[in-house]
């Protein structure tokens, strides 16, 4: 077991439910071909869950695979549906391990596709400059310089925020370029109006470490929420999720040409860019017809 374990929980929620979830993952690990760590943060958060939800902490509520079907796409609603479908079979063969099946087998739902992060409004960015100028430390500044201005700027996830380093941005006369050299490799030119933030947080960085969290070299998940959570202020915090969102939507607001948008968004299709559609500006008949008679071959 893994005893160090702790899962993104307040401490109270977790010691409800911790002696109850190892027990889980004792018995159910070497019968499945997970890890006991995949257990552990599946299991963990998707109890918390169903504990708020009001189920009783019983084996025959928590594993039934109605329950499973529907909790999944709430306990991991921020979850990619890639993510959230590793995460129900981990939960439907905990199930098989732990009850007898041949009494409650219904085929469960095809997964949903999450929600899409919602874009922060102008206001709310104001908010972020501000934040990030207030921390009290400077490498507490750097860091929340580097986490809006990527975020907001460049589009980054979690991960990729975590592994920039100065020397992976290049500035010339017409801007930024953020380079993301792991993962999805790609080049990314900065939003123009994120420029002087990231200047900022360049000014002070040491070429040899990270531009987010100078001291952590190795990445854990929790690396950018863990570092919001303890920050200073007590306004709206921001969210990676959020921030890449407000990139792809105000790329989109802007009409940049999709050819150019998904490979630095570091994704394949339209249909990862399709959820953010309802984020968009409505359009008068008049203007749409304009728009839709415009194109010229």
């Amino acid at each position: 077991m893994v005893e160090s374990f702790r899962p993104e929980l307040n401490t109270k929620a977790w010691a409800h439910i911790e002696v109850f979830v190892r027990a889980v993952v004792d018995e159910v690990e070497p019968r499945v071909a997970y890890t006991e760590t995949a257990l552990l943060s599946t299991l963990s958060r998707y109890v918390a869950w169903c504990i708020d939800s009001g189920a009783e902490l019983k084996r025959e509520h928590i594993f039934a695979r109605r329950m499973i079907g529907y909790g999944v796409d709430h306990a991991f609603r921020s979850m990619s549906e890639a993510s959230r479908g590793n995460m129900r079979s981990q939960l439907l063969r905990a199930s098989e391990v732990l009850l007898d099946r041949s009494m409650d087998l219904p085929k469960l739902p095809p997964m949903t596709a999450a929600d899409a992060a919602a874009p922060y409004i102008a206001p709310e960015l104001v908010g972020f400059r501000n934040w990030a100028r207030w921390q009290g430390t400077a490498n507490g500044r750097q860091s929340a310089m580097a986490m809006i201005a990527l975020g907001a700027g460049a589009g980054l996830t979690t991960r990729e925020l975590a592994g920039v380093h100065p020397a992976d941005i290049t500035i010339d006369e017409l801007g930024a370029i953020v380079c993301v050299r792991q993962g999805r490799p790609r080049a990314i030119p900065l939003l123009s109006a994120w420029n002087g933030m990231l200047d900022e947080a360049l000014a002070h960085a040491d070429a040899t470490k990270p531009m987010f969290r100078t001291g952590h070299e190795t990445f854990y998940p929790n690396i950018v929420t863990n570092f919001v959570a303890r920050s200073a202020g007590v306004q709206l915090k921001p969210q990676m999720q959020r921030l890449r969102a407000t990139w792809l939507v105000t790329h989109l607001r802007n009409s940049t040409p999709l050819t150019a948008l998904l490979p630095a968004a570091g994704i394949t299709s339209f249909e990862s860019l399709s959820r953010y559609i309802r984020f968009l500006p409505g359009i008068s008949d008049e203007a749409g017809r304009t728009a839709l008679m415009a194109p010229v071959w």
